[in-house]
C-alpha cells in the first residue's frame, strides 16, 4: 500500500470513513452520557473547528503558496467556516446552513472524495479533517443538540446557496 496515494473505494477509503464514523459516534455518546458538560464539549468543538480552519487555509496559502486554493471560494471552504461559527455563535441561520451544507453537499466527500493523495501527505489530512468538521458538526447538531430545520430553513439555505453560487460565477 502506497501511503502517498489515495483512491476512492479502496481499503484506505473504507478505513478513513470507519475511523471518522467511530470517532463521531464516540463523541456523540460521550455528550449524551454527560449532558451537564455539553457546553464544555461545544466550546471544545468550536476551538477544534477554528483550529482546523486556520490550519487548512494557512497550509494552502502559507505552505503551498496557492492563492486559488487557499481562498475560501469552494462551498466546502465556506461550510467549514460556517461550522466553526455555528459552534461559537449558535444562531438559527448558521445552524441551518451547517445542517444543509453538511448533510447535502459536504457528505459527498465521504462517498466520492476528490482526493488522490494518501496519508503521507498533508493534503490527505486537510481534506478529511475539513470535511469532518462540516459533516460531523451537522451530525452533532442533530444527534446531541436536537436541531431540526423547518421548511423556511430549507428555503433560506437554498436562497443563500444560490446567491453564493451566483457570486462565484
Amino acid at each position: 500500500m502506497n501511503l502517498g496515494e489515495f483512491s476512492s473505494f479502496s481499503l484506505m477509503h473504507a478505513v478513513v470513513v470507519f475511523v471518522i464514523t467511530a470517532a463521531s459516534v464516540a463523541l456523540i455518546r460521550h455528550a449524551h452520557r454527560r449532558p451537564e458538560r455539553r457546553h464544555v464539549i461545544r466550546r471544545m468543538l468550536a476551538v477544534a473547528f477554528v483550529a482546523v480552519q486556520i490550519a487548512y487555509h494557512a497550509y494552502w496559502l502559507g505552505v503551498r503558496g496557492e492563492v486559488r486554493t487557499s481562498l475560501p471560494l469552494h462551498l466546502c471552504d465556506i461550510a467549514g467556516l460556517v461550522a466553526a461559527a455555528a459552534f461559537i455563535f449558535p444562531t438559527r441561520l448558521l445552524r441551518t446552513l451547517l445542517y444543509f451544507w453538511g448533510f447535502s453537499l459536504s457528505s459527498l466527500a465521504f462517498v466520492i472524495p476528490v482526493l488522490d493523495r494518501g496519508p503521507a501527505t498533508m493534503e490527505f489530512w486537510m481534506f478529511w479533517l475539513s470535511h469532518w468538521v462540516i459533516v460531523g458538526g451537522a451530525v452533532y447538531l442533530v444527534a446531541v443538540e436536537g436541531f431540526r430545520p423547518t421548511g423556511r430553513s430549507l428555503a433560506l439555505a437554498i436562497a443563500i446557496t444560490i446567491g453564493y453560487g451566483l457570486l462565484m460565477v
